[in-house]
């Protein structure tokens, strides 16, 4: 029997897997929309069925009756690297019935597509999972072990130029509506307030803007898919700034209420007319506000650090992420610490021998300012720059120094605050639901190996 192995889309219709022949009569008896295109594994892009010789009808076809139209069926597409929100948003998945193609891992990152030259272009994903909207699907487990991959995973040089790009967001914003607060000082303190405050919000979201773009490139690499661009990663990550923002905040403010309500009870315990019954039933209740203000207290915790990523990788909405951020807490906070800690000891080591490299970058600089400008400019400085320079140019060069000093601060910043973000990813990935009923890393590649995947 023929294997179906080929795919075919028409504007919004999908259909496949389907064989050679079947797809041969389609096109004889007209069943295919004009402008259809067909893909395969093996080829890098979609085709116009009219000109793969291979599918064109043979006479004894001509006749035959057509056994299923292309746009009854739906399958997925090989995704664009271009593709918008709104795409990923109504993009779907593939039909659980699809055959062995399906669980293979080729059609993974598949989504709709248009006849359109751009869908012709775009090349199939591979790897070991999907990136859809809402899904993360690895088809293997991550355990204890993998965590130590953050180090590996966040020294690749686009996340560290993702990193470095985030982290001029919050400053560049904080800088701009800094200097707005400055001239609205002048005019009246009260109307610097106002600034001030939208800077922290503006100041806060563009972080977690910044950290879910440094998670959608995480999410990537732990799939092995084609890495995203830095202004693909934050255009995704600033399209969905609520569910990254959002759910830290408000977890961060949540534990208030049931401290108040704790004060409150015990000014009532201690109302005598309440008698030893109602004082009872209120102690028990005060101990019940009090686990869960300290659970929210922790939940706060894990939302600060694994929100954005939760978002970025499951791509939910506000209300969907602090379910998922509150049922991860419940489950695998344990596991999370426990996972985490030696990985998390080694950053101490590992932030050490970059700011050693650092130094040694700065030594050969500074050394040659040092020589040239020599102890008068020293002193100068040291008696606070009063009068002419010792040294045309004196100031300038400085300056420089201090422009220098400062890149090489940022990178070593961005550096570590890529490790710390791949940590949290691997962490989370580790602690999701569902990660301990997938098979094994290795078991995986011998049954891919074998062609059993």
């Amino acid at each position: 029997m023929a294997a179906k192995v080929w795919y075919v889309a028409a504007g919004k219709k999908k259909a496949g897997p389907m064989t050679s022949d079947r797809l041969r009569r389609q096109l004889s008896v007209g069943k295919l929309p004009k402008g259809a295109l067909a893909w395969r594994d093996g080829m890098e892009a979609w085709e116009p069925v009219v000109e793969i010789d291979h599918l064109q009808p043979r006479e004894a076809d001509g006749g035959a009756e057509a056994q299923g139209s292309a746009s009854s069926v739906e399958v997925a597409v090989p995704a664009q690297r271009t593709a918008t929100p709104k795409q990923r948003s109504t993009a779907r998945s593939t039909p659980s019935g699809a055959g062995k193609a399906s669980r293979s891992g080729s059609r993974k990152g598949l989504k709709g597509t248009s006849g359109s030259r751009k869908a012709r272009t775009a090349k199939p994903a591979t790897g070991a999972g999907t990136v859809e909207a809402g899904a993360f699907k690895p088809n293997f487990r991550f355990e204890r072990k993998d965590m130590w991959q953050a180090f590996g995973l966040g020294l690749e040089l686009g996340r560290v130029k993702l990193a470095l790009a985030g982290m001029l967001l919050p400053a560049g914003a904080s800088a701009v509506l800094g200097g707005v607060a400055l001239v609205a000082a002048k005019l009246h303190v009260l109307l610097a307030l106002p600034v001030l405050l939208v800077a922290g919000i503006a100041s806060y979201v563009l972080t977690m803007v910044a950290v879910g773009a440094l998670s959608y490139h995480a999410k990537h690499q732990l799939l092995d898919l084609e890495r995203p661009s830095v202004k693909e990663a934050l255009q995704h990550a600033m399209a969905n700034a609520a569910p990254l923002s959002v759910p830290p905040f408000l977890l961060s403010i949540a534990w208030i209420a049931p401290l108040i309500a704790l004060a409150v009870l015990a000014l009532l315990i201690k109302i005598p007319y309440l008698g030893p019954v109602g004082t009872g039933l209120l102690f028990g209740v005060h101990i019940a506000l009090g686990a869960l203000t300290v659970f929210l207290m922790l939940a706060a915790g894990v939302a600060g650090a694994f929100g954005p990523v939760a978002a970025a990788f499951e791509e939910t909405s506000v209300k969907s992420t602090l379910s998922v951020v509150l049922a991860f807490a419940k489950r695998s906070m344990v596991r999370t610490t426990f996972w985490g800690f030696w990985p998390s000891l080694a950053c101490v080591p590992f932030a050490g021998v970059l700011t050693l490299v650092a130094l040694a970058v700065l030594a050969l600089p500074l050394a040659a300012v040092f020589a040239s400008v020599g102890p008068e400019t020293i002193e100068w400085l040291q008696a606070g720059g009063v009068g002419d320079a010792p040294y045309p140019g004196c100031m300038l060069m400085l300056i420089f120094m201090g422009l220098w000093i400062g890149f090489v601060g940022v990178v070593l910043s961005a550096i570590l605050a890529s490790v710390n973000n791949a940590l949290l990813s691997l962490l989370y990935v580790g602690g999701r639901e569902g990660n301990d009923s997938r098979i094994s890393r290795d078991t995986y590649l011998a049954r891919r190996a074998e062609g059993a995947l």
